[in-house]
């Protein structure tokens, strides 16, 4: 079994290269130049460029035995009005016919727009950066493809300096489609690779597969107003936010950073930070070229952003302390990720400890520990997280964790479309039958096709909901703080009580019990002695 899934993976990881160079991203561009001869060279045009960025690499050789899943990750990306013009009959679009459109549209409000090509266009000038853009890309993936670095690695490099590398090099943007100009050629093709998740392998192309995940931290605003100050604030964030993207980069280090669909893995420094995390177990000096470089481009990107108009000046390092990851992120995974849905549920919460237990030691504990030689302060927080090292190392609260099993989901969608009213009603979807009936054999629509772009919506809209029929969820338990034995209230942890075996609340968040005590004597501003004595008794090496 294990021999089969790494097979599977291993063909998971091809698709998704190939799904990222199914369209050459100058789409735009070539409709210019090439007008009528689009259609019959625009494909020939996609693979030169992707053999320019890939040669010398592994993922050069083209992998035949993929090319109808990467045709079908490419039709389960495309947008509905782009499906509605290849439907056969009336409406159908008049082959060898394109539209020349350099507007990129506001989905929301068609009437804003952003020009992305304007009328002076160098075509040598385009030509030339397209080949610095494919030489500098293809030079990083030559430096990383090391025996050590694993496909999946070498492809989250290749789908996070991609794009990047586009837009450093002055490329513009292209058009996925002119007639329906919401999104770019890259828009198109990060979400071919995206959709590469949900295609079986087996023969039947019909069968979709995978787990929809939605993981949501629970009471964040809750978590978050604990504090005081506003350091406390930014710690709370800063630990949410890194703990959602820890428990994601779990999953993307073995799957890819496609899998995470809210937030995106594009433009984000928390996907450098990981390939940085990733690599740095690989102690080789042109690997660790690799990290610099891309982090480089990072700089240039965002350093353009920031207006400092340099490559040089470190903006990533500024970028690692701000909360950016939201406390509820979505992801879709391969079946191969799980036997079930309540199995995938179960390692998301156990992956949840690993990465708390490995937040706590390397990025709180181990940095304090450093400098409690030094410093009284770290001396005295030293030791108390020393005394509460089994209260710290376990999560303050669980995960709402909810898994959409993709194929019961897909099966009964299907059904619901074949006239099955029972399974119209779980998916709360009214169908005029009939109707459908009628428009699906007049214009020759598939049914699969129809059951594919509805299936994305719910997914994307109904995820919660639909783990309760077609998946699985975890709600958690408030955490506890006493056992209830013999009529009697005994603490889980004796930290939780005084000497006298009193407790007071805490007075930051006011729902737990107080781990620290800083009573002080009665109308004074002066702690009492027993406060101070603890306290000397902490740094007495520092005194």
């Amino acid at each position: 079994i294990l021999v089969h899934i790494l097979y599977l993976l291993k063909d998971l990881i091809r698709l998704k290269v190939e799904s990222l160079f199914h369209d050459p991203p100058h789409k735009t561009l070539l409709i210019r130049f090439l007008g009528a001869k689009f259609g019959e060279e625009h494909e020939k045009i996609a693979r030169r460029f992707r053999d320019e960025i890939l040669k010398d690499t592994r993922f050069i050789s083209y992998p035949e035995h993929l090319k109808n899943l990467i045709v079908l990750s490419d039709s389960l990306a495309s947008s509905i009005e782009r499906r509605i013009l290849r439907i056969k009959g009336s409406v159908s679009w008049p082959s060898g016919v394109y539209v020349e459109n350099y507007n990129l549209l506001n989905i929301f409000d068609p009437r804003r727009k952003t020009l992305l090509i304007d009328g002076n266009i160098d075509l040598e000038k385009i030509v030339s950066k397209i080949k610095s853009m494919t030489d500098e890309t293809n030079k990083i993936l030559r430096k990383a493809d090391h025996e050590k670095v694993s496909d999946t690695i070498l492809y989250n490099i290749l789908y996070l300096i991609y794009e990047l590398t586009w837009i450093k090099n002055d490329i513009p943007y292209s058009l996925a489609d002119t007639r329906v100009p919401t999104h770019t050629t890259f828009d198109h093709l990060y979400a071919a690779a995206a959709m590469s998740n949900m295609i079986s392998f087996d023969e039947d192309k019909e069968v979709l597969r995978g787990y929809y995940v939605v993981i949501d931290f629970p009471g964040i605003q809750r978590f978050i107003s604990s504090g005081r100050k506003t350091g406390d604030f930014w710690a709370a964030s800063w630990l949410a936010s890194n703990i959602m993207w820890s428990i994601a980069e779990e999953f993307t280090g073995i799957y890819g950073f496609d899998v995470i669909i809210s937030p995106t893995s594009r433009f984000n420094p928390y996907a450098v930070r990981s390939i940085e995390r990733w690599l740095s177990k690989i102690n080789e000096v042109e690997i660790q070229d690799v990290v610099k470089d891309i982090k480089k481009i990072f700089n240039c990107i965002y350093g353009y952003i920031y207006g400092t108009d340099s490559c040089e000046k470190d903006v990533l390092q500024k970028l690692y302390l701000q909360p950016i990851i939201p406390a509820t992120i979505s992801m879709l995974l391969p079946s191969i990720a799980a036997e079930s849905s309540d199995k995938l549920a179960d390692k998301i919460a156990e992956t949840y400890k690993i990465v708390w237990r490995r937040l706590v030691d390397e990025d709180i504990i181990n940095k304090i520990r450093s400098r409690s030689t030094e410093d009284c302060v770290y001396m005295y927080l030293n030791k108390v997280l020393e005394r509460n090292i089994d209260l710290i190392s376990t999560p303050p609260q669980g995960l709402r964790i909810y898994v959409v099993d993709i194929e019961r989901l897909y099966k009964r969608l299907t059904d619901c479309l074949n006239k099955d009213l029972e399974a119209c009603r779980e998916l709360s979807l009214k169908i005029d039958h009939n109707s459908f009936e009628d428009l699906t054999k007049r214009y020759e629509i598939n049914i699969h096709d129809i059951a594919s772009m509805l299936l994305w919506h719910l997914l994307s809209t109904r995820a919660t909901d639909l783990a309760e029929k077609f998946g699985s969820v975890k709600i958690p338990a408030p955490r506890s703080f006493w056992i209830h034995n013999d009529d009697a209230l005994t603490p889980v942890s004796k930290t939780y009580v005084d000497a006298k075996g009193d407790w007071q609340p805490c007075n930051l968040c006011g729902y737990e019990p107080a781990v620290l005590r800083f009573s002080k004597k009665p109308g004074q501003d002066d702690y009492i002695d027993e406060v101070k004595e603890s306290i000397k008794k902490d740094i007495s090496e520092c005194i």
